[in-house]
């Protein structure tokens, strides 16, 4: 035998943190911007426009993670690489740890532009309820014959960055 529950509001009983049903998402934030941002440094730089904050309802939550991003190598003699990285409170998570995650190779010595789009997907411990700054970060692999990496070029294109909470 079925039964079917009609209820118009669902109060949480002490926590003031909503109801939690394992699996389920809690909540979710979607940041998108167009910003443009180029970065000639072989080292990790803030993505502008890229950092928001997050705050979890729950400490013992998973936070799934997706960002999308607009993303153009240029080098003016062959080969262009590079990559971006999520940041979450000044740590990279899941760092790829080569500088050549994205990109092409090209033969002979003409210029190269690559435009693409690169999503990345995580998921992560909430680990508190304290509010989080997730941002993105990016370098181009060589920065030699003009190597630059940018992302949203022109302000023409857009990405983003996408949180779900989900109860467990």
């Amino acid at each position: 035998m079925m039964s079917t529950l009609f209820v118009d509001t669902i109060n949480e009983k002490t926590s003031g943190n909503g109801v939690a049903i394992p699996g389920h998402v809690i909540q979710f934030a979607h940041h998108k911007w167009s910003t443009a941002s180029t970065s000639t440094s072989t080292s990790l730089s803030d993505v502008s426009g890229s950092s928001f904050t997050f705050t979890a309802k729950q400490a013992n939550s998973k936070l799934y993670i997706l960002t999308d991003a607009s993303i153009t190598q240029t080098r003016t003699s062959t080969n262009a690489f590079g990559r971006y990285e999520l940041n979450i409170d000044g740590s990279v998570i899941e760092g790829s740890g080569a500088g050549y995650e994205l990109g092409m190779t090209v033969g002979g010595s003409s210029s190269t532009n690559l435009y693409q789009r690169a999503a990345k997907s995580y998921f992560i411990d909430a680990s508190n309820t304290s509010a989080k700054t997730i941002k993105l970060q990016f370098a181009t692999d060589n920065n030699a014959d003009a190597g630059q990496i940018r992302i949203n070029v022109g302000g023409y294109f857009y990405s983003a960055i996408m949180v779900m909470e989900i109860a467990q």
